[in-house]
């Protein structure tokens, strides 16, 4: 209900000040809020037309994208807002790609986002992530290591026995009471 009172109140103002992009803003915000998430998007398309250079708007956008699903729309607008000067949307397009599976973009728009920040790396969240993705890339580089450390030693043991080995004769000639068991066992594979 205040939320619909408050729709009113703003549609009154942008009756008044059609070319106030700060009202259109103001109703696509509440239009949302109030889950008509349609006239929200069209509302903030009528105030970028005024005015394409309002990064807040493209990433209010953004955001919608992300949530209605839409990661490619959802890119644009904050790719938008970053060529506007947005580092914002740079942190949200890192965290976009991270959650898309790309931890290599993700790394890039992160090191772009902290570039652009002044004083350094204060944005917790961004901070975070960063964190997550030095993590994924070590655990990444431990599973190529362990995998590249087997196929040596596989390689190495095949070889290793391959040098070393030795007919059933000579391991009899060198043990010769196991000559019964080792006839019993050829025996068996035969069979």
């Amino acid at each position: 209900d205040r939320i619909d009172d408050a729709v009113g109140e703003v549609m009154q103002a942008c009756e008044l000040a059609p070319q106030w992009t700060g009202a259109l803003n103001l109703l696509a915000a509440l239009h949302v809020a109030g889950g008509q998430r349609e006239m929200g998007r069209d509302a903030w398309y009528r105030s970028l037309q005024l005015n394409a250079k309002q990064p807040n708007v493209l990433l209010a956008l953004a955001e919608l994208a992300v949530s209605d699903g839409d990661p490619k729309a959802a890119q644009m607008a904050y790719a938008e807002a970053s060529d506007l000067g947005s580092a914002e949307a740079l942190y949200r397009m890192a965290e976009l790609s991270h959650s898309q599976g790309d931890s290599d973009g993700a790394r890039l728009y992160l090191q772009r986002f902290f570039d652009q920040t002044t004083g350094g790396p204060k944005h917790a969240p961004a901070v975070a992530l960063s964190s997550n993705l030095d993590a994924e890339l070590v655990r990444e580089r431990s599973i190529f290591a362990a995998v590249g450390v087997f196929l040596v030693m596989m390689v190495g043991v095949v070889s290793w026995r391959r040098f070393r080995r030795k007919t059933v004769s000579d391991l009899i000639e060198r043990v010769p009471g196991v000559a019964h068991d080792v006839s019993l066992v050829v025996s068996a594979i035969r069979h």
